[in-house]
């Protein structure tokens, strides 16, 4: 994935979680490495670092603050105090429940300190292992991975035969899936990387989405616009699906829904219908609307922890999303149990380009802040 955006991420804080930190490497300045606490310099963070924000990097502007897996909780809490909204966590750890303490703690920082999680879904054996702690927090981004042929076509990229998606009666995921191809590592840990440097290009493009976990995550759900090979088949017109999330990240949408500002924000009660006159693009013949909202998990204690934080799991708010055209007719509808996350793609009334769509967006009880940002597609 290369980047030909104009945008470098810099003066981004992105925070890095491994079983080891960034070594030395030509293509990284060690004045954007910042260490956070005691740890080995190891291969597999040398190259997630290269990945995010190497020279030939998704955003080479970032500044990377590194930290231990083994003490996380310690190093994300350092990590925020040195002013950084965006973690990066290529490594996880087999579970036990379907929300762990930690998922708990995470679903915590994101919801009351404003932090933006992107998670390996992990690798291996996944016939029978369930996605990587803690993936199945709902306020975090979590990657699947798909293999980028590097040719000049995307319709022979497809899922990578090792990127887990089972969740075991947890959140609905994976959230998006990364590219893996020509990069130091394979994996959902290549994968991942990929998606958090797209973000970091995001926050230097609207800084104010740092604040905006539920903002990023709708925005990178909106801007797909196509899935990649699976087995089984799956469908961009299915929304939300099993091994990929909404499917492939795709930078350039991503920007554009920000720079066109076509994504909302704010709070929204009961019952509340959402409406929205939308300006296609010539050409659109499609709209892709995603809908993030955030479980609101409040902790005391200390937080240095996961066996001394004490955490207050909130109320996940249920979410229906269903779109009618004006005439009344439903257009598109999202209905996931167990998420916080919708996603809702389909075919436009016939008609001309430059002609102003009414779409009527329908939610119904959600209590919480939450984002809606859609994009208009052209089919090849």
């Amino acid at each position: 994935m290369r980047n030909t955006t104009g945008l470098t991420g810099k003066g981004v804080k992105v925070g890095q979680i491994e079983n080891g930190v960034p070594g030395t490497h030509t293509e990284l300045n060690p004045e954007k490495i910042h260490t956070v606490d005691s740890t080995g310099k190891t291969f597999h963070a040398t190259s997630v670092a290269r990945i995010m924000g190497g020279s030939s990097g998704i955003a080479p502007g970032i500044e990377i603050y590194a930290g231990s897996a083994s003490t996380s909780m310690r190093a994300i809490e350092e990590m925020i105090r040195l002013g950084v909204s965006l973690v990066n966590r290529s490594n996880g750890a087999n579970r036990t429940d379907s929300y762990t303490d930690l998922e708990r703690w995470y679903d915590h920082l994101a919801s009351q300190h404003h932090v933006t999680f992107v998670q390996a879904a992990g690798n291996d054996s996944v016939a029978t292992a369930l996605i990587h702690e803690p993936g199945l927090a709902y306020n975090v981004i979590t990657v699947s991975a798909y293999e980028d042929k590097a040719t000049e076509t995307t319709e022979d990229d497809r899922i990578a035969t090792y990127s887990r998606y089972l969740k075991g009666g947890g959140c609905l995921k994976p959230d998006i899936a990364g590219p893996v191809a020509n990069q130091p590592i394979n994996g959902t840990s290549a994968a991942t990387p990929a998606v958090t440097g797209v973000i970091a290009l995001l926050f230097e493009l609207k800084p104010s989405l740092v604040y905006q976990p539920q903002t990023v995550k709708a925005i990178l759900t909106a801007s797909v616009q196509r899935k990649v090979i699976c087995d089984p088949v799956e469908e961009m017109e299915q929304g939300l699906t099993t091994k990929q999330g909404a499917g492939a990240v795709d930078a350039w949408n991503a920007i554009s829904i920000i720079s066109q500002h076509q994504y909302g924000y704010g709070e929204i009660t009961s019952d509340t219908e959402y409406r929205n006159f939308v300006q296609m693009s010539y050409g659109a013949s499609h709209i892709n609307i995603g809908l993030s909202w955030l479980r609101e998990n409040i902790a005391s204690g200390d937080h240095s922890s996961s066996t001394e934080v004490e955490v207050q799991t909130g109320v996940l708010p249920d979410l229906d999303m269903r779109v009618y055209n004006s005439d009344g007719s439903q257009a598109g509808a999202s209905i996931n149990y167990n998420s916080s996350t919708e996603m809702a793609y389909f075919s436009l009334p016939a008609g001309s380009p430059d002609t102003k769509s009414e779409l009527i967006i329908t939610m119904r009880q959600i209590t919480s802040l939450c984002a809606l940002p859609m994009r208009g597609v052209q089919t090849k």
